[in-house]
């Protein structure tokens, strides 16, 4: 057995970057996380994965709004007024990171993959070498998502904090035009995996899920959620399946930070492992959560 694991990582990682071997890598993926082949069912793991292979991720619309610093805008184009975090600065280069002055109350991410932001606190020392080493990562290499292979690397710097307040990092899972389910996130620095917390549309607490164990604590409902699940309505119309991220502040503001066109990259793992069906059923609004059942 980690023979095999030991042979499918090296595919992964030397098999060349064609749309060909890019489908064996998310087809052995597949198998490895789930233990079958692809199929035509109706789940979100097997959807993903024929987006992730059906050559509509090397769309330029899909690209663009793939890179965060763009994302912003084209999400504020199609919601029709500006709903984007401000960006402060976007650096291209290492000398760049070296030269700019980092301020306090703002968060470091970068345009061209995902990566758990860095908060800049009052009197904290800059990791700048880290910033730094971001823009040689290659998503598209690591994930063989076709989105990210001809992403300009970006280093965007963002004001975080608002008015003294602390945002909740809030995402919405949108399947066919409307939001299917909402989760919180929780990437603070110095914990050893991301907490979620998953809700309803209209906050109902559900007891699983996705990667990483339930956060233990309980959210309040943010204040405009409704004109939240609106805005994303708008721009999840474009896409069969999006997750949209944004900060909510205690002010009832809230601003979009991104999409991901696939979220969980498909090969999610839920906790516990006997929700899978549920978290599937209520992702693609399937009889009993759904009104009507799918064609």
């Amino acid at each position: 057995m980690k023979i095999q694991k030991h042979i499918r990582q090296l595919i992964y990682d030397h098999a060349p970057y064609w749309p060909r071997f890019d489908r064996l890598v998310h087809t052995l993926r597949f198998m490895q996380t789930t233990g079958a082949a692809p199929s035509t069912k109706k789940s979100v793991r097997d959807k993903i994965f024929r987006k992730l292979t059906n050559g509509t991720l090397g769309d330029p619309i899909i690209s663009a709004t793939t890179d965060r610093s763009f994302a912003k805008l084209a999400i504020s184009g199609m919601i029709g007024r500006d709903v984007g975090l401000p960006t402060d600065a976007i650096l291209r280069s290492e000398a760049e990171v070296a030269e700019f002055d980092f301020q306090a109350h703002h968060w470091v991410r970068t345009t061209h993959a995902h990566v758990l932001p860095i908060q800049i606190a009052a009197h904290k020392t800059v990791p700048k070498d880290q910033i730094e080493s971001w823009l040689t990562l290659n998503y598209y290499r690591l994930f063989r998502e076709a989105n990210y292979k001809h992403l300009k690397p970006g280093i965007l710097v963002e004001p975080f904090v608002r008015n003294a307040q602390i945002p909740l990092e809030v995402r919405a899972l949108c399947f066919d035009g409307q939001v299917s389910l909402l989760h919180t996130f929780d990437g603070r620095e110095g914990l050893p995996y991301a907490p979620r917390r998953y809700y309803t549309p209209d906050w109902q607490v559900l007891d699983f899920s996705v990667w990483d164990p339930a956060d233990e604590k309980d959210y309040d409902k943010p204040a405009n959620i409704q004109a939240f699940l609106d805005d994303c309505a708008k721009v999840a119309q474009h896409f069969e399946i999006i997750g949209l991220e944004a900060l909510f502040y205690p002010d009832g503001s809230y601003y979009f930070i991104g999409l991901s066109h696939c979220p969980d990259g498909g090969l999610h793992k839920v906790h516990p492992a006997s929700k899978q069906q549920e978290y599937n059923d209520r992702f693609l609004r399937l009889p009993p959560y759904g009104d009507t059942p799918l064609d």
